[in-house]
């Protein structure tokens, strides 16, 4: 999406597709839509022109209702003259209708600043499950239908003249989902059955990492028994395996256990990064970082020089960027936008913070590369 000098309407709302009730969500959606149209009507933001595009559009967006409001979450949309883009988040957003030429980006940065898409991998020694955390839906890869490469029983990854063990990719059984017994009809001694468990590991892991990790770059959270984690994590090359895991055996879960399980463990990830967020700017000392100061933060964000940017939730600064990264103090809404846009741009990263997680009377605050 480039929205830049675009005329762009915002429109964010909660969604509750689990509820018994959500239909409320479709007709949420119309009365805010019907908001957008009204309001249109009435404004003199935009010319003649982008208006009258902006309404035909807002009238487009009404086919596709059932669409926007079929997760849970949350939804933001944005509608241009061009086109119109929707999100579904797992933050619920505030019910609001914003018109700029500039998006309302807050709650999709909220969305996004710590980690809630991801893999998990449901490990055990006879096969393997993998689930999808992503657009507000934890659901479950069948690797079986959707990879025709996926052939790794123990004779596709072991070779011929394995023990005769059957692992394969995507367990049959659910209830084997994760357990930690290795069921053999042979008796191989304790170091063959480690050496095959790590060779059927490490296939896993390369599958796993080709297929999933690199091309979306989700984390990947492990879920089974110490066991099976420990020789997994000695063959494991995949860059984005976290510490974080799930040490417990799935083969007495439920999906909906298993669900519960993986929600807590996510919970306990983003407080660990916000608990960490905080830390570093509390530590970071004064030479390396500003609060407050639009000309600063400006030219610093438009230089590369910010590494990480705060900024109270709800905090709209008034005022511009120029094209040589001077603060224009003006009663345009354009600056935030423009520096989160620059702080992007540069591979920083940026965090909407409710008040009390900010440093003391300070709204914005910017932590520099070193």
């Amino acid at each position: 999406m480039d929205f830049e000098k675009k005329a762009v309407i915002t429109l964010s709302m909660p969604l509750h597709v689990t509820d018994v009730s959500s239909e409320k969500d479709t007709v949420q959606l119309r009365n805010l839509l019907d908001e957008a149209s009204n309001n249109l009507k009435q404004s003199d933001i935009f010319d003649r022109e982008e208006t009258l595009t902006l309404i035909d559009q807002v009238e487009n967006v009404r086919e596709y209702e059932d669409q926007l409001v079929d997760s849970d979450g949350g939804l933001i949309l944005y509608i241009t003259t061009d086109n119109a883009y929707y999100y579904h988040v797992d933050v619920p957003p505030v019910n609001e209708v914003t018109f700029d030429h500039c998006p309302n980006i807050v709650p999709l940065i909220k969305n996004y600043q710590y980690v809630r898409n991801y893999h998990v991998l449901l490990l055990n020694q006879e096969g393997i499950r993998l689930l999808e955390k992503s657009g507000g839906q934890l659901f479950e890869i069948d690797l079986k239908e959707n990879d025709e490469d996926t052939s790794a029983t123990q004779d596709a990854a072991l070779g011929a003249d394995s023990t005769g063990t059957k692992r394969d990719f995507g367990s049959n059984d659910t209830s084997e989902a994760g357990s930690g017994e290795f069921n053999s009809e042979h008796n191989d001694s304790i170091f063959e059955k480690q050496y095959d468990l790590k060779h059927y590991f490490n296939t896993v892991d390369r599958y796993v990492e080709r297929n999933y990790s690199d091309k979306t770059g989700f984390p990947l959270i492990l879920f089974g028994v110490k066991e099976n984690q420990t020789a997994f994590r000695e063959v494991s090359e995949n860059n984005f395996l976290l510490e974080e895991n799930i040490e417990e055996s799935a083969s007495q879960l439920h999906d909906d256990q298993i669900q519960e399980r993986i929600k807590e463990k996510e919970e306990e990830i983003i407080q660990k990064q916000e608990d960490e967020l905080i830390d570093r700017f509390v530590e970071t000392t004064p030479e390396y970082r500003i609060d407050d100061i639009p000309q600063d933060l400006a030219l610093s964000a438009m230089q590369g020089q910010i590494e990480e940017l705060i900024v109270e939730e709800g905090y709209t600064p008034t005022g511009s960027i120029d094209e040589n990264g001077a603060y224009q103090d003006n009663d345009r809404t354009d600056y935030l936008y423009q520096l989160v846009n620059f702080v992007f741009n540069t591979d920083g990263n940026v965090y909407i913070l409710p008040e009390e997680q900010m440093p003391e009377n300070v709204k914005i605050s910017a932590r520099l590369r070193y």
